[in-house]
C-alpha cells in the first residue's frame, strides 16, 4: 500500500502487480462519516485475493476533502455535508429521506477534485478512460455516478454500493451518452439511511438509457454484501 496526494487529496494504493503496469485503474469512494481508508481492506482481504486480479488492476482510494471533527466525527470525513439532524430523525422515525431531486451544496467541488485527481493518475499511468472503473460506497457511490456524466468519454465500467438518486432529471438527461457502460449496483431492503425504492429507480433510469446494470438486492441494512463483491470481481475480471 502506497500514501500520496493527489490534486489535493489523499489517496491510497493498493495492489500486487509487482511493479508492472496496470490494466485497470478502479477507484473505490468511501462514505460520508467513513475514514479515508475504511475501503482499503476491501482489496487487501479480498479483491486481491483473486489471481485473475493480482496483476491487473490498481485500486485507488481517495480520502474525502471535508473533517467531520467540528462537528463531533474526529477521523471521520465527507465528500460534502448533509442535514445530520434530518438523517437522525429519518432513521429514528423511519420516513426515508427523499433525495431524488436534490443537488447537495458542495456536490460539484467535490466532483471537480475527483475529477482532477481521476485524470492525474490516468495521465501518470499512461491509462485512459477505457482502463478506469468508478466506484464507491454510499456518498461515494453517488460522487461517482455525478463524476460519469462529467467526463468526456465512458469509462470502463462503475460499482455502486448502497448509493441514491440525487438530481433526477440532470442524471437521467446525461447518463444517455455512456449507452453500454457495464454497472454494478447493489442495495439492502432495509437500507435505514438510504431507502431501496430510490436506488430501484437509479436502476431503473440506467437501464432505460441502456446501461449494463447488474442489480443485486439483499436483505440487509446499508452494507456491502459478499455477493456485491462477487459481481464486482466478475466485472473487473471480464473488463
Amino acid at each position: 500500500m502506497t500514501k500520496i496526494q493527489v490534486a489535493g487529496l489523499n489517496c491510497q494504493i493498493v495492489d500486487a502487480l509487482n511493479g508492472n503496469e496496470p490494466e485497470l485503474l478502479a477507484f473505490l469512494c468511501h462514505g460520508f462519516g467513513a475514514p479515508g481508508d475504511d475501503l482499503v481492506p476491501l482489496a487487501q482481504q479480498y479483491l486481491l485475493r483473486h489471481p485473475s486480479l493480482q496483476n491487473k488492476v490498481r485500486f485507488v482510494f481517495p480520502e474525502a476533502p471535508l473533517s467531520l471533527e467540528a462537528v463531533g466525527m474526529p477521523g471521520s470525513r465527507a465528500w460534502w455535508m448533509i442535514d445530520m439532524e434530518a438523517l437522525n430523525r429519518a432513521m429514528m422515525t423511519g420516513e426515508f429521506r427523499d433525495l431524488e431531486d436534490s443537488c447537495p451544496e458542495g456536490m460539484e467541488e467535490a466532483r471537480e477534485q475527483f475529477i482532477n485527481v481521476i485524470d492525474t493518475l490516468l495521465k501518470e499511468y499512461h491509462l485512459s478512460y477505457k482502463n478506469l472503473v468508478l466506484g464507491g460506497f454510499s456518498q461515494g457511490a453517488m460522487l461517482s455516478v455525478d463524476s460519469l456524466l462529467h467526463l468526456p468519454e465512458t469509462p470502463a465500467g462503475m460499482c455502486l454500493f448502497s448509493g441514491t438518486l440525487l438530481n433526477k432529471n440532470k442524471w437521467k438527461g446525461l447518463l444517455a451518452k455512456h449507452k453500454g457502460l457495464k454497472v454494478v449496483q447493489s442495495h439492502g431492503r432495509q437500507d435505514p439511511i438510504l431507502p431501496f425504492h430510490l436506488a430501484d429507480t437509479l436502476k431503473t433510469i440506467m437501464e432505460d438509457s441502456e446501461l449494463n446494470v447488474t442489480f443485486i438486492p439483499f436483505e440487509g441494512a446499508h452494507q456491502i454484501p459478499e455477493n456485491a463483491l462477487r459481481a464486482y470481481v466478475e466485472m473487473l475480471e471480464n473488463l
